[in-house]
């Protein structure tokens, strides 16, 4: 991951993310992001909100991965604001995670509105990749920037999938 000698971190949390931690979480963002410029607190906050929801749908919830905190950081980038999060997947998830984000980064804006209809309207909705991607596609909409995701080996069966959103 590239940083650069002008990120400032906003904030950082690891740990369990219940509705009460979310609940805590974002007027603690709020409140540090106060200077900015109200539509870009919106569009981090939204974000903020679908990446935790991104971590919850793709998190490899194994008994033996039972209570493996969930990490989440957001921090200056000069100008823009990064949110970063970091959860653990199954090794062999890989290449589909990559796949939706691979899509979703090469969609015009207007090709990014019409795929999220069409998987809104889809029959598939209720599968076991209930809405896959919608919450990938909500991020870069929201965000007006392409996702960056990597992958670090955490133990012989699972990775950790990072998420890193840009907000200008």
């Amino acid at each position: 991951m590239v940083t650069t000698d002008t990120t400032e971190e906003i904030m950082c949390f690891t740990g369990e993310i219940t509705e009460d931690t979310l609940s805590d979480l974002l007027p603690e963002l709020e409140e540090k992001l106060q200077g900015q410029p109200l539509s870009k607190r919106k569009k981090v906050v939204n974000v903020f909100v679908e990446l935790i929801q991104n971590q919850f749908h793709y998190f490899c919830a194994e008994d033996d991965l039972e209570g493996f905190p969930y990490y989440v950081r957001c921090f200056y980038d000069q100008t823009d604001i990064v949110l970063e999060t970091k959860n653990i997947v199954r090794i062999g998830h890989k290449e589909y995670l990559e796949s939706i984000i691979d899509c979703v980064n090469t969609l015009s804006k207007e090709g990014l509105i019409q795929k999220y209809r069409d998987q809104l309207a889809s029959q598939k909705i209720d599968s076991k990749e209930k809405g896959a991607g919608l919450g990938l596609m909500d991020i870069v909409r929201k965000s007006g920037e392409k996702l960056l995701c990597s992958f670090e080996k955490y133990d012989s069966g699972h990775e950790y999938f990072i998420v890193r959103a840009t907000v200008k």
